[in-house]
């Protein structure tokens, strides 16, 4: 992949939406992770440091101490402004009111989004608009909270697979110790994307590349008369894969509006 062509498409990108939209910066979740750390140098290169601000929003329960390094050493190289805002006082307050859940799927969601209600009082305040860091891979897979990590003004890094991203970032020279980091969305302990995927990205990102290549021609239904589209990768895991792809869709399109005839 051509790095250099693809950084200038996504700068350009940010740079003329942020003008055509009239915000005066944007505000970006500093995870201590390789996607947010190269949206936030590609938006410095877009639109200059004064307009970034980096929210770290660690959880004391479950955040590691590296993640909050990492991400405070990404905005100290960039010189952006950041904040940290721990989220465990609005969870505390949250688990007070609410039924609790033994799901953690549920709890985990919670923090997601009391997360993206911090990133948009922030851009609030500050006239911005919330990029998004979420990437190809995560987003067809589902693998995001609705209305959480995956609320965003902008997805600039949403048509690049996470390999992908990986290499963007070697290109930008992000820090080893964050790309060589295991992928986690960090909603529980010892939460590892790959993990619970079942697969590692370089396998992940060419069934989902496959997947969408037959969806396209029709053919998304007869995925066992293709396994030799999907070397080296048991068929069991495609058809689990595919099967993420079709129940996650919902989360890709706006809420259906119900029309009512005119006249009525």
């Amino acid at each position: 992949m051509d790095f250099s062509q693809i950084t200038e498409v996504i700068v350009n990108f940010i740079k003329n939406e942020i003008e055509a939209r009239k915000a005066e910066s944007v505000v970006i979740g500093i995870s201590g992770g390789i996607d947010s750390a190269v949206l936030a140098y590609l938006a410095v290169m877009a639109l200059g440091k004064k307009r970034v601000l980096g929210l770290l929003m660690p959880d004391k329960d479950v955040t590691p101490l590296s993640d909050i390094t990492d991400g405070l050493q990404v905005c100290n190289l960039l010189g952006i402004g950041y904040k940290k805002a721990e989220v465990n006082s609005p969870k505390q307050g949250f688990n007070k009111i609410l039924e609790r859940s033994e799901n953690r799927v549920i709890e985990g969601n919670l923090v997601a989004r009391i997360r993206m209600c911090i990133l948009y009082y922030y851009a609030a305040m500050n006239s911005g608009l919330v990029l998004g860091s979420s990437n190809k891979t995560e987003l067809f897979l589902g693998y995001f909270t609705k209305y959480g990590d995956g609320a965003a003004d902008l997805l600039p890094l949403g048509d690049l697979y996470k390999t992908e991203i990986i290499g963007l970032g070697k290109y930008l020279e992000i820090p080893n110790a964050i790309l060589d980091k295991k992928s986690s969305a960090r909603l529980w302990t010892n939460q590892i994307t790959e993990v619970e995927l079942g697969l590692p990205f370089s396998q992940l990102d060419v069934v989902v590349d496959k997947l969408l290549d037959l969806q396209k021609n029709k053919v998304y239904n007869q995925i066992s008369d293709y396994k030799s589209d999907f070397p080296g990768i048991d068929l069991q895991s495609v058809q689990r894969i595919q099967k993420l792809i079709v129940a996650n869709q919902h989360k890709l399109s706006f809420p259906p509006l119900c029309k009512l005839p005119k006249g009525i």
